[in-house]
């Protein structure tokens, strides 16, 4: 049997979907705009959406 070429508790398919749920919240936050006080960051973007509403 062949071994997953990814650590085996991590589900490839998984962390895609968290990273385009990101990047969603991302464009939707405004950060892509270059005068945006957190423009290339992510951090703190859940947080933001999260206290936010209750479904982002």
């Amino acid at each position: 049997m062949t071994q997953p070429s990814y650590h085996p508790d991590c589900n490839p398919v998984e962390q895609q979907a968290r990273q385009d749920l990101l990047d969603d919240l991302y464009l939707r936050s405004g950060r892509d705009r270059k005068d945006h006080p957190m423009h290339a960051s992510y951090t703190g973007l859940w947080q933001e959406w999260t206290q936010a509403s209750p479904t982002p």
